[in-house]
């Protein structure tokens, strides 16, 4: 048996989930630490992410979420990514733990350095020129169903 993968797809992915560690990064920035991811959906074509938030964003924090996430992409950030290291040491230096997971020992981490950091088990770019400029189609709570 072949198995071949599909470059472009994978690579679309790829973008969309290093994208999704910086609009976390930003939301936290621009709203405040009790931001926390609630779940999100990674394709080829979009991204969607669910994060606990009491209020709808204004207009002027949609507009810095997005400043702050374009700010790193013109900053040609290398994505470091650690394949293991202690889950104590991760957490020490600051690396977020979401969704109330279980954890091995040793963990692999998401370095975008000065913006994020997180554990994390995904596929990401090399560097954040690797993303597009960044919009925000819409915002919805998620009792909207939408």
């Amino acid at each position: 048996m072949r198995c071949r993968v599909d470059a472009a797809r994978r690579q679309s992915i790829q973008v969309h989930h290093t994208a999704t560690h910086l609009l976390h990064a930003a939301l936290r920035n621009v709203l405040g630490v009790h931001v926390t991811q609630a779940g999100s959906l990674v394709e080829s074509k979009r991204l969607r992410f669910d994060f606990t938030h009491p209020q709808a964003l204004t207009q002027d924090e949609l507009t810095s979420v997005v400043s702050f996430m374009n700010e790193a992409i013109h900053a040609q950030i290398n994505v470091k990514v650690v394949d293991s290291e202690p889950l104590q040491a991760a957490i020490g230096r600051g690396a977020m733990s979401l969704f109330n997971e279980k954890y091995a020992d040793h963990v692999r981490t998401v370095d975008i350095a000065g913006y994020s950091l997180e554990l994390c088990g995904g596929t990401h770019i090399q560097n954040t020129k690797e993303l597009f400029p960044i919009h925000i189609l819409s915002e919805a709570a998620i009792a909207s169903g939408k």
